[in-house]
């Protein structure tokens, strides 16, 4: 039998190979397609322009041309727009592939090898089977970074407070703070939705079964953890934000988007007809977008006989649910220019890695090949 060392070896170069293919593949077939300028062209001189006006002082004055994008736009737009030397449209590229890629370094760091390569596999099948790599790796849309960020967040928040064992706690508690402070700047809405979520589903199973966990209470040490690697780092986050309105529009909220939402509300028969095409539009609703890599994923997590946690999928698709009520009272719900439901895909992409993070396995027969089919899998994305 196997020593621990000598099972990892043999699963290293799968893994290495693994990874390797799905950042190759992403990138490889994004490049082979047309860029879709998405909201591109709309932020792309965001640092530019935010860079000068602090240099001038005069804030208001000066960064009236700053586009309406939260945060997260200014980021990417320092990334790719900064480098005189390199095509921005492919440095985005670099960047959208490097965030799929996020999961398989967050399995690398919470599982032992075996494990990790098995749900990596099954993360990469399930986004090759996606719109995602066909429409959004390559395009000025933000919506990937910003659904892995939210994604690893309530991922990892919840095997906090629960306890869980991972293989390295101190991997575990940076993606945690990494990740409350990512997720915010993608979306100034994102966090009140997700702490709403967590909060109404924690609540409904304390009605329902009144037997609060443990790591509720405010001094459990789960709880504790969680404040100073999650709290803290979101606040940070948020105050941020409200900087960053403030120097756009000399107040910390967003301006520009409550005054389109105040001129645009539609009525609440349009709400609920956007709300029904959210979901059900076979031009790109919800089912018709995540089916496939939901069925996928699940499948074969059943056939590696995973068991789900169903607290943090409850959250996830509580956010997701609350998601699609919030845009539907916008009154454009599906992103503008796009295909599919552009503005579901951080909470369906959250909900897709928590189904993927939190799962726990117990490795039958069909472990030993999912790699290698995850790798025939790939050229799906061609």
């Amino acid at each position: 039998m196997m020593n621990t060392s000598e099972v990892q070896g043999k699963w290293r170069l799968p893994a290495v190979v693994l990874m390797a293919s799905c950042i190759t593949a992403f990138s490889w077939h994004a490049c082979g397609s047309h860029f879709l300028p998405i909201d591109f062209n709309a932020w792309i001189q965001d640092w530019n322009k935010v860079s000068g006006c602090l240099g001038a002082g005069a804030l208001r004055q000066h960064c009236a041309g700053v586009s309406l994008f939260p945060l997260g736009a200014l980021l990417n737009s320092l990334l790719t727009g900064s480098l005189t030397s390199v095509d921005p449209r492919v440095a985005l590229l670099v960047v959208n592939a490097c965030f799929l890629a996020l999961p398989l370094a967050a399995l690398a760091f919470l599982r032992d090898l075996r494990s990790a390569i098995a749900v990596g596999a099954v993360y990469a099948i399930a986004i090759a089977c996606s719109p995602l790599p066909a429409h959004y790796v390559y395009s000025g849309a933000l919506e990937i970074q910003g659904g892995v960020a939210c994604g690893i967040f309530i991922a990892s928040a919840m095997l906090v407070l629960q306890g869980r064992e991972v293989r390295s706690r101190p991997a575990l508690l940076a993606m945690l703070a990494g990740s409350a402070f990512l997720f915010p700047l993608y979306k100034d809405t994102i966090a009140p939705v997700v702490v709403a979520g967590a909060l109404l589903v924690v609540l409904v199973r304390a009605a329902i079964d009144r037997s609060a966990p443990r790591w509720l209470s405010p001094r459990s040490p789960e709880m504790r953890t969680l404040l100073r690697f999650a709290a803290i780092p979101l606040a940070v986050s948020l105050l941020l934000t409200a900087f960053y309105n403030e120097v756009k529009y000399g107040t910390p909220l967003p301006a520009a988007y409550l005054a389109l939402a105040k001129q645009t509300s539609p009525p609440v028969l349009t709400s609920a007809e956007f709300l029904a095409g959210s979901v059900l539009s076979p031009n790109g609703g919800i089912l018709i977008f995540w089916f496939l890599p939901f069925l996928v994923a699940v499948l074969l997590l059943r056939w590696l006989g995973a068991t789900f946690d169903r607290l943090s999928i409850a959250i996830a698709a509580t956010v997701a649910m609350l998601s699609l009520l919030a845009f539907s009272l916008w009154w454009c719900p599906f992103g503008w220019d796009s295909w599919g439901d552009r503005l579901m895909i951080p909470p369906m992409l959250s909900l897709l890695l928590v189904v993927l993070l939190t799962a726990d396995l117990d490795f039958g027969k069909g472990a030993p090949v999912l790699a290698g089919n995850a790798v025939l899998a790939l050229p799906m994305l061609l």
